[in-house]
C-alpha cells in the first residue's frame, strides 16, 4: 500500500500546491527544486531574457506556457528568443500564436514578415505580414520601408 502511494505521488505530484492559498510552482535546477509564486517565477524569467540568456529563458517561457498556454506574452518572448537562436522555423509559430492573442501584434507581424524576407525568403508571406503590421500601425516608417525594399527587390528581377 506504501508503495502504491508513492507511486501515486511520483505521477500525479503537480506543480500547484495550495498550502497557503497561493499557487506555488516547482521549477527544477541542476542543484534543487524551487518552491516559487507564479510572479516570482515570470520576473525570473523575464530578467534571463532581458539579459539576453536566450537559452535560458527560453526553456523558462516553455514552463509558463504549461502553465498559460493562453498567454501571448509568453509566446512573444518566446519567439524573440527562437529567433535570437536562429530557430527561427520555431519563432515564426510563436509570434504567430502572439498576434493570435492580441499581444505586440505590430512587432509579431513585423518580426515575421523580416523572417519571412531575410531568412526563410518567401517575399509573398514576407509582403502579406508587412501589410498586416501597416494595417496595425499605419505610421509605421519600418514596416512600409520593408515592404517598398521587397517590392523594389521583385521590379529589378
Amino acid at each position: 500500500m506504501i508503495r502504491l502511494q508513492i507511486i501515486y505521488l511520483v505521477i500525479f505530484g503537480g506543480c500547484i500546491q495550495h498550502n497557503t492559498g497561493e499557487k506555488n510552482y516547482k521549477t527544477k535546477t541542476k542543484e534543487s527544486v524551487n518552491q516559487i509564486s507564479l510572479p516570482e517565477l515570470i520576473k525570473d524569467i523575464d530578467s534571463k531574457y532581458d539579459a539576453n540568456l536566450f537559452e535560458e529563458a527560453r526553456v523558462g517561457y516553455n514552463e509558463l506556457i504549461t502553465f498559460d498556454s493562453l498567454n501571448g506574452e509568453f509566446y512573444y518572448k518566446r519567439g524573440y528568443c527562437l529567433a535570437q537562436l536562429n530557430r527561427h522555423e520555431e519563432s515564426v509559430k510563436d509570434y504567430k500564436r502572439s498576434s493570435e492573442f492580441n499581444f505586440r501584434r505590430y512587432d509579431s507581424y513585423l518580426n515575421l514578415g523580416i523572417i519571412y524576407s531575410l531568412v526563410i525568403v518567401n517575399d509573398s508571406i514576407a509582403i502579406h505580414y508587412f501589410e498586416m503590421a501597416i494595417e496595425e500601425r499605419p505610421e509605421s516608417k519600418d514596416a512600409k520601408g520593408m515592404l517598398e525594399n521587397i517590392i523594389g527587390r521583385d521590379k529589378s528581377i
